[in-house]
């Protein structure tokens, strides 16, 4: 089954379907399996609906999908190269596995959607990558951290995070950070989420390392402030 097929029976296979309200956001589950002969794991995303505006909804609905949709066709490609791999070298095949999974946040007026991306397609263990798309659903604008924080407050977040890795060694690598990404956040009730890549600040066995900072010690830009 190649991966436009696979795309094509998670709207048409529907194995888990639920209507969610979060404040004025509404949004379907859709989940389905993935079983071909070199591939097999589960899928689930979000679709938005009833935003008051069509515009924004179908911008939302349509990164996500298509960042869905070439993830897999890559997993997809990746695991047939596994499986010709096996074959040159007359090897037992293991099928590659797939995991898709979403968290939705909705404060006041801001969208967070949080997508942890997982494969397995060879090696001692799988990978899993995290994207946050964080969007004001008033007028669709995806928001990039420097949209939100003033330098001021960047400068102290680090400044928070290196000591809690100084005070933390055997969680961390031996090793500050300078810079915060721009894309890796998101805004929940309790404040805002930085979080780091596998293997960007601590070992493997560390996951995904998140950092939590209330709302009201976070300096925001002007423009902003009032929503918080």
């Amino acid at each position: 089954m190649r991966c436009g097929e696979i795309m094509k029976k998670i709207f048409l296979i529907i194995l888990l379907f639920l209507t969610v309200s979060t404040f004025s956001i509404q949004w379907l589950e859709f989940s389905n399996e993935v079983n071909t002969d070199v591939l097999y794991g589960s899928i689930s995303f979000p679709v938005f609906f009833d935003i008051n505006n069509f515009a924004v909804e179908k911008f939302i609905n349509e990164t996500i999908y298509n960042d869905i949709h070439s993830f897999l066709r890559e997993t997809y490609q990746m695991s047939l190269d596994t499986k010709r791999i096996a074959k040159e070298t007359d090897s037992t095949l293991r099928k590659s596995n797939i995991f898709i999974a979403f968290k939705v946040f909705n404060f006041k007026n801001y969208l967070s959607i949080v997508i942890d991306y997982s494969r397995y397609t060879g090696g001692a263990h799988g990978i899993t990558t995290r994207k946050a798309y964080n969007f004001d659903f008033q007028n669709g604008i995806q928001l990039k951290l420097s949209d939100l924080i003033s330098n001021n407050t960047r400068k102290k977040i680090i400044e928070k995070i290196n000591k809690v890795i100084e005070n933390n060694k055997q969680k961390y690598f031996d090793k500050k950070i300078e810079y915060l990404s721009q894309e890796q956040f998101y805004l929940s009730k309790e404040g805002l989420i930085i979080f780091f890549q596998q293997y960007e600040i601590a070992p493997f066995a560390s996951g995904i390392p998140e950092f939590k900072f209330n709302y009201t010690e976070i300096e925001f830009l002007p423009d902003v402030s009032d929503d918080f």
